[in-house]
């Protein structure tokens, strides 16, 4: 699958001195990276499915919502020894899209011990697009010097920690701690 940034497409952004393949490959990782953290980019009829433990009166996703396929809760983990319950919005949950948050109603205060929500994700591939482009960036300056100097004419500092500055980003793209 073609990476979701073309090298083509960073260099009229960033110029670099790596040929297109050699920085397609440092594209392919950071979106690999993503991918792994909080699912795949966006296309149409993509569904994820979130299995969230409950025990809160509030759930959160990792991306924000499109839409929402089903919310079943389970009074259990094990699902062969479980009794569930597909919940409707309005009449067992309110559904904050922009937060990616489930809010538990009516007679329960809390959510069962297992909650699987199948649902579309928002299209965040402009926003997803940018974080590559940012983390690339990023993997791009990184060097083994903390900080260096040339005769006073170019000057680098480096963060102090290049994984915070990593996590920063990436969590432009999701709610929760990576």
């Amino acid at each position: 699958m073609a990476n979701l940034v073309s090298a083509e497409a960073f260099k009229e952004i960033t110029p670099v001195s790596l040929s297109n393949a050699e920085l397609d490959s440092v594209i392919g990782r950071v979106e690999a990276e993503i991918t792994t953290a909080i699912g795949a980019p966006y296309s149409a009829g993509l569904e994820l499915t979130e299995t969230l433990a409950g025990g809160h009166k509030d759930l959160f996703l990792l991306r924000p919502l499109g839409s929402i396929g089903s919310v079943t809760e389970y009074d259990s983990w094990i699902s062969a020894d479980a009794n569930s319950e597909t919940l409707t919005e309005g009449a067992g949950y309110i559904l904050w899209p922009d937060r990616g948050q489930l809010t538990r109603i009516n007679d329960r205060a809390t959510w069962d011990k297992k909650v699987v929500i199948v649902y579309t994700p928002r299209d965040d591939r402009d926003l997803r697009k940018q974080v590559i482009i940012d983390l690339v960036r990023v993997d791009l300056a990184r060097s083994a010097y903390q900080s260096e100097s040339v005769g006073g004419a170019y000057s680098y500092r480096a963060p102090e920690d290049w994984e915070a500055t990593r996590r920063a980003i990436l969590r432009r793209l999701q709610f929760a701690m990576i």
